[in-house]
């Protein structure tokens, strides 16, 4: 390393007392040799002198940048000698402050000069040790895992399939049961009750990952179950043992399991029904899955099952069905699902994303539920819509818990809670909700704006004009209502917010407004009773 420096020096100060004897200025040379302008003026003020003594002395002859930081480094690097230098960089910043910008390159040296001269080659990262286990009690464990794959169907198109796996850890025998759809509690469940019934008894104990299907939340080791696997784990008397988070080496034998169905049953597979796919997934394992040699033990695990089954304890629990578990269905990212050619409205907050699923549940042919994909809670139901293209929606879907509620809004419907306008009101925001959901928060500001400075006459007669009239638009709401505090000779409204006024657009004014199609002479007494109080 000291003879390749040593020629660097020497090679780049000869190169630039070439060019500059040719008569290329301190920029060409830059840009020939691809070093800072800075370099070449410090190389062109070197004698031969100093180029020797600087060649002798490569790693002393000048204070680097990183200098003061030679003490943290060094002990970094002793630790932990398989760190690169972006990743020791990191730390540095990380640490200090008043750590100098300097480049990629500079750290680079500074790092390499340290391990020439400390002798620390750069090593890997140790791996976790490991040991094998030994071989399991028959009966003592099995493990479960789920998987998912897309599979071909008959129609040249792709469908996910989603498979539950459990694998006595002794034998090695394996159960697997395929739906169309992702498990939930109930789900899980039954599927344990088929693998149960598939081996004809019960091991003491199962491992799993810490599912949400199964784990409702986790305290330090103290796992609460969900209700549905909680009942059932009473029932079937085997005890649950939860793995580490992103430990898949804990059940290493499912994970197996799972690589192995994917690889050999699934592959090349073409999807028909649900139903076909378990039936051929039967008869796989009675044939290839459990009826080959294990590659690990070299056992058939379906002789070694013929040993373990006998120290299963029985298993006599009748489980039916979860029922029709219907179809999944896209959520829009305004919070609605395409049924039929109409779009049913979801709470706020039941879209999480691009690949948001819902459950949605044929009860009849002219109702439908709707349910969450994880967990199977149940969300909303419908009467189906007889008319295509319309946005259904429910009332109490703009009062739900889900439902990210604006701070305006709970501040008008509380204004009117117990007064006779509540109802109405109710069903005006329900109105803007369906016609324009892009624009309903801003839409209930503007509301909240200007119904907080109407007195409760005025604003009754505000609304059933806006009810009347099919009048969505907040801001016509207001243009009306000053043009009816005009006709009674009550005080204007205050200016319009300025956020929420519409951009490139003109309000138009109250003058050229019309906003009563119905005489309001029975409304007069009302405000000379107000004018009077």
């Amino acid at each position: 390393m000291l003879k390749l420096y040593q020629f660097k020096i020497t090679n780049m100060w000869y190169k630039i007392k070439e060019l500059t004897e040719k008569g290329f200025k301190t920029g060409q040379i830059s840009i020939e040799l691809g070093i800072h302008p800075d370099t070449v003026r410090a190389y062109r003020k070197m004698t031969p002198e100093e180029v020797e003594r600087r060649i002798n002395s490569p790693y002393n002859n000048h204070r680097k940048k990183l200098a003061d930081y030679t003490g943290f480094t060094t002990d970094l690097l002793k630790r932990h000698p398989y760190l690169t230098a972006p990743q020791i960089h990191d730390r540095l910043k990380e640490n200090y402050d008043s750590l100098p910008q300097v480049s990629d390159k500079t750290v680079y040296n500074f790092v390499e000069t340290l391990r020439h001269q400390l002798a620390i080659p750069k090593t890997k990262e140790p791996e976790r040790q490991m040991s094998k286990l030994p071989d399991t009690l028959y009966g003592k464990e099995a493990q479960v895992d789920w998987g998912e794959k897309n599979m071909i169907t008959v129609n040249g198109r792709w469908k996910k399939v989603y498979f539950f796996v459990m694998i006595l850890s002794r034998s090695r025998y394996k159960f697997v049961c395929f739906q169309d759809i992702p498990f939930t509690a109930a789900s899980t469940v039954y599927a344990h009750h088929l693998a149960f019934e598939f081996f004809g008894g019960v091991p003491e104990r199962i491992l799993f990952d810490q599912d949400v299907k199964l784990v409702v939340s986790e305290n330090l080791g103290d796992y609460i179950l969900t209700k549905e696997m909680r009942a059932f784990v009473k029932t079937a008397g085997f005890m649950p043992v939860f793995c580490k988070a992103a430990d898949p080496q804990s059940k290493g034998k499912v994970e197996n399991a799972v690589g192995y169905i994917k690889k050999n049953f699934i592959q090349g597979r073409v999807f028909t029904t649900v139903e076909e796919l378990n039936r051929q997934a039967l008869t796989w394992l009675e044939r290839t899955g459990n009826g080959h040699r294990h590659a690990t033990t070299k056992l058939i695990p379906s002789e070694e099952f013929e040993k373990e089954k006998g120290y299963l304890k029985p298993y006599a629990a009748k489980i039916e069905q979860p029922r029709a578990q219907g179809r999944l269905y896209t959520v829009r990212r305004d919070n609605t699902v395409s049924y039929h050619s109409c779009y049913y409205q979801l709470p706020n907050g039941t879209y999480t994303g691009d690949d948001t699923k819902v459950r949605l549940v044929e009860i009849s042919e002219n109702e439908i539920e709707i349910y969450d994909t994880i967990r199977g809670d149940f969300i909303i139901s419908y009467t189906v819509s007889a008319i295509k293209g319309r946005h259904i929606v429910k009332p109490e879907v703009l009062t739900s818990d889900k439902r990210d509620a604006s701070k305006e809004e709970s501040l008008l419907m509380k204004r009117y809670q117990g007064k006779p306008m509540h109802d109405r009101l109710l069903l005006y925001m329900s109105t803007i909700l369906e016609d324009r959901p892009r624009y309903y928060n801003a839409s209930i500001r503007v509301l909240w704006e200007l119904f907080s400075q109407l007195p409760d006459p005025i604003a009754s007669l505000l609304l059933e004009t806006l009810i009347e009239n099919k009048t969505v638009n907040a801001f016509d709401a207001f243009e009306i209502a000053s043009a009816l505090l005009k006709r009674h000779r009550l005080p204007p409204l205050k200016k319009m917010m300025s956020r929420y006024g519409r951009r490139g657009q003109r309000q138009a004014p109250a003058a050229n407004l019309e906003p009563l199609r119905s005489d309001i002479t029975s409304y007069d007494l009302l405000i000379e009773e107000l004018s009077q109080n």
